[in-house]
């Protein structure tokens, strides 16, 4: 296999975090506290409804089309925008008759793009209440100091650190695409059908922690694709450290352990967790190891870089759908 980007273009995203992006955040965890308080004036944009609803389909109801007291929040996309649309301007008692399509690409794929017809009571008209940025506040985040300066301080830095992991993870999978485009060789069909049943177990895992039934046939062919990168991925990734000797840097798996460990309460107690067990410490070394790989071929390839808003950085597909 290729085992270097040499010529290769790479593009490179950088942002800084703006005043503004921190006062963003502040607005979302003020709104992620938000109370709600029965109103008399009709349901508006951000007014919480409970409902009462009982949908049919060509008059036959179907799975999910019933519920009670059900929390909606006008324009918070927990229903579909048709449904929620329809609700603005009802009041308490109210009784509508709410008329939609499903989408085409709905995830019940044995309702999508049919017609639908609910039946909604409206209980409650809830308007909201924000809390106040007061020292209660922001001492319910950590902050011992409760202050706004020191709050603004801790958001700043979390961003930054989001931001960083971010910039790591696109530059990770820019190296990988360059590194696999067209670098074609034979990969041992025994490990890539050893990368498609740990795949298979994971699906598996994940649709009981779901409560759903897990232990009908699965088509592993939907896992091959995935299955032939990882594998490819990794005897290329092999093949760089074994050729250029790469070492974990010592210095690297201290910094990122203290990069996961100070989300925690007791970051020392989380670095000692990961050093007292080789294979837990491993974990890292990998990690470290791969971000070392990324490093040396990074060097080799021709390196541009784009300065874009921390937002647009953070939610690309958001803010092209705003557009």
């Amino acid at each position: 296999p290729r085992v270097d980007i040499k010529g290769r273009k790479i593009e490179k995203k950088t942002c800084k975090v703006e005043s503004a992006d921190v006062d963003r955040t502040i607005e979302t965890l003020r709104k992620r506290r938000t109370t709600w308080e029965p109103g008399e004036t009709p349901a508006a944009e951000d007014d919480r409804l409970l409902i009462d609803f009982k949908g049919t389909i060509d008059d036959q109801p179907f799975e999910g089309s019933e519920a009670e007291n059900y929390p909606v929040v006008i324009g918070g996309g927990t229903m579909l925008k048709e449904f929620e649309e329809q609700l603005t301007g009802t009041s308490v008692g109210d009784s509508v008759t709410v008329n939609l399509t499903f989408p085409e690409d709905y995830p019940k794929s044995e309702i999508a793009g049919k017609a639908a017809q609910f039946t909604v009571e409206v209980r409650e008209v809830g308007k909201p209440g924000l809390p106040e940025l007061d020292e209660d506040f922001i001492k319910s985040f950590g902050v011992e100091e409760g202050t706004e300066p020191a709050f603004r301080k801790q958001i700043l830095e979390n961003l930054e650190r989001e931001r960083d992991q971010r910039i790591r993870n696109d530059i990770r999978m820019a190296v990988i695409e360059a590194l696999i485009e067209d670098n074609e060789f034979d990969l041992p069909g025994s490990m890539v059908e050893e990368e498609v049943d740990r795949a298979v177990m994971a699906s598996r895992t994940q649709l009981q922690q779901q409560g759903l039934p897990s232990d009908g046939p699965v088509d592993r062919d939907l896992f091959q694709d995935s299955a032939l990168r990882r594998v490819k991925v990794g005897l290329v990734m092999h093949e760089i450290v074994k050729q250029r000797e790469i070492k974990p840097d010592e210095a690297a798996v201290r910094k990122r352990l203290d990069e996961m460990a100070s989300g925690y309460d007791d970051p020392q107690q989380f670095i000692n967790w990961y050093r007292e067990d080789r294979s837990r410490l491993a974990q890292i070394e990998a990690a470290v190891v791969e971000d070392q790989v990324v490093e040396a071929l990074i060097e080799e390839a021709q390196v541009t870089e784009t300065t874009v808003s921390f937002e647009t950085f953070m939610n690309p597909a958001g803010m092209a759908t705003a557009q």
